[in-house]
């Protein structure tokens, strides 16, 4: 029963979002809603451009639209966009964890920036892992 209601919230926040297509953020955003609603502490590794062209094959296999970004400034501001978001649920709520996966200079360095701002300070290496 539990199994169906969370497939049932699941449908239920696409819905809201007016079966259009979802980009990262709007992902992020509902996940971050369900997981707020459920009780659930958000877990989330943002990534930029490990799976670029394995999301390219699937999409044209399953005939929707490509997920990339068109440019390297739009991916900048849609992974930041989705930095943000988790970070100020954790600054918030504090039940949430991002792991920041990237090597791109300016995302470091606008995590940093972030963290100096009152976000949380993200950690080198693999943290111990503890419960929400």
């Amino acid at each position: 029963m539990r199994h169906a209601a969370l497939e049932f919230d699941i449908l239920a926040l696409e819905v809201l979002a007016g079966g259009a297509d979802l980009d990262a953020y709007d992902n992020v955003t509902l996940d971050l809603e369900l997981a707020r609603r459920e009780g659930w502490c958000f877990g989330a590794k943002l990534v930029r451009g490990a799976y670029m062209a394995q999301e390219r094959a699937r999409a044209a296999e399953i005939g929707y639209e490509d997920p990339i970004n068109p440019t390297y400034e739009a991916t900048n501001a849609m992974y930041h966009r989705c930095l943000n978001y988790v970070l100020e649920e954790l600054k918030n709520n504090g039940k949430a964890e991002v792991m920041v996966a990237s090597h791109n200079e300016d995302t470091v360095r606008f995590t940093l920036r972030r963290s100096k701002a009152g976000a949380p300070v993200p950690q080198q290496g693999h943290p111990e892992p503890k419960a929400c």
